[in-house]
């Protein structure tokens, strides 16, 4: 990977009219995903109409995005400084062409773009055409990319373009596979000298390993085990046969004892069912001293939960009849109400967390445009904590309209997406702006939390 330092390098430029000769600056060239964008064009006809694409190719799968500028009166615009007057957003958002593609039509429905090979980067190519156009067309049977945004189609043709490289993985972050007794993961050390704070990362019902968001939080100086629990290698290939608390069990203790990481106990960060679980290894295990819950649920609606072969938290009734269909969203599925009334749930204590057992401190993140898991019921978490006289260990940020799929800052919202485990489209929600914001200010906190939860000394009691 390059040093991630911002060069203002001309690699693009193009004659256009008399004395002309414009330039691009895509800054920095080289980044990791959560950094601001800047695009600097000079050299171009003052007050004139200009349209900025983006575009991004990653496992096959096409999104794009773009925005319309006038440049200013000595012909220059800069993304950060000017705002699109329309296009994929509108407004003075610097990071506004990254976070709002969408997966250009034509390709398969619930297509998402998620990095799966870390040490990879994301290449996003922008380019500049002339006038206030659109550039984004559907991709036809038979079309390769260059027709996404190209000549093809629409006879036009950028007059300057250039690739920025935007990575998960910074420089000197140590990517470790673990295959440890039954552990199945990835253990991510920062660069530099330890001892750091370390998470076990968890995601949800999706399966298998994912690595980018480990990747990052040890880019930021977070030691992070990215952690698989069924549907990758020699695990369960489904949730079935139930949810071994065990294997969690196992890998907190792993992590622990890992001399890069410091002693004053672990964290768990977890989204949707991945989130039941961060908090349920919160109940069960002292060594959790911090977790991150986004958009999870007090009710466990996954598996069943085993500890030492019994079971432990049983499974909540669902009402499958309250399923709905969002229309124009390739007829994805919500289940943002098939767990029942609040008072119903307040009745599974088989299946209900007891965040009141641990004295750890957690961090609840909720999406208030959630459609997969309705926000009552991470609510119902921090209202138990305070139930019990534990309000002071619990944090909460509600973001409005925000998804259900929150995720590292300057990446494009997703409404919906296929969910292989079930066979079916599954609507997330949110608003592409507030999602957008949420995930900037979610991630920040994120990051803020787990470093003071997981780097004090244990309080003395004078």
């Amino acid at each position: 990977m390059s040093t991630l330092v911002a060069k203002r390098e001309t690699e693009s430029s193009v004659h256009l009219g008399e004395g002309k000769t414009p330039s691009m600056s895509v800054l920095p060239q080289s980044c990791l995903v959560d950094e601001n964008l800047d695009i600097i064009l000079e050299g171009l006809e003052p007050l004139a109409q200009y349209t900025v694409a983006a575009r991004l190719t990653e496992s096959g799968i096409h999104a794009a995005s773009y925005a319309h500028f006038v440049s200013d009166s000595l012909g220059c615009i800069s993304t950060s400084k000017l705002p699109s007057l329309s296009g994929s957003y509108s407004g003075m958002e610097a990071n506004g062409l990254l976070w709002s593609m969408d997966i250009i039509p034509g390709q398969k429905p619930g297509r998402r773009i998620m990095k799966k090979d870390v040490t990879l980067p994301f290449e996003v190519e922008f380019s500049v055409y002339q006038g206030h156009i659109s550039p984004i067309v559907p991709i036809l049977d038979g079309d390769g990319l260059d027709s996404v945004l190209g000549s093809k189609t629409r006879e036009v043709e950028p007059i300057m373009k250039q690739v920025q490289r935007r990575f998960y993985l910074a420089d000197g972050v140590k990517r470790i596979a673990v295959r440890d007794g039954n552990i199945r993961g990835t253990f991510f050390i920062p660069a530099g000298d330890g001892p750091f704070p370390a998470v076990v990362d968890l995601f949800g019902t999706a399966g298998g390993l994912l690595e980018f968001r480990s990747a990052l939080l040890a880019s930021r100086g977070i030691a992070s085990l990215a952690l698989a629990f069924f549907a990758f290698e020699d695990l369960p290939a489904d949730l079935s046969g139930g949810i071994s608390l065990d294997y969690f069990e196992e890998a907190i203790d792993w992590l622990y004892d890992q001399p890069s990481v410091k002693r004053h106990g672990v964290g768990v960060l977890g989204v949707s069912a991945g989130a039941y679980i961060a908090v349920l290894c919160a109940e069960l295990f002292s060594k959790v001293k911090a977790v991150v819950s986004i958009n999870g649920s007090i009710v466990n609606y996954i598996a069943p939960m085993l500890y030492k072969g019994k079971v432990v938290k049983e499974m909540g009734l669902a009402d499958w009849g309250a399923c709905e269909f969002i229309e124009g969203k390739d007829d994805a599925l919500s289940f943002k109400n098939v767990y029942g009334s609040i008072s119903d749930i307040s009745k599974m204590s088989n299946c209900t967390l007891n965040l009141e057992l641990s004295d750890a401190s957690y961090l609840m993140i909720v999406s208030g445009g959630d459609v997969n898991i309705h926000p009552m019921l991470s609510f119902m978490m921090v209202d138990r904590l305070r139930e019990f006289g534990k309000g002071d260990n619990c944090e909460c940020l509600f973001l409005d309209k925000a998804g259900h799929l929150l995720e590292p800052p300057h990446t494009m919202h997703c409404y919906h997406s296929y969910h292989k485990a079930f066979s079916a489209c599954f609507a997330w929600g949110g608003e592409k702006v507030a999602h957008a914001q949420a995930q900037e200010k979610s991630w920040k906190k994120i990051q803020q939390f787990f470093k003071l939860k997981l780097s004090e000394s244990l309080k003395s009691k004078l």
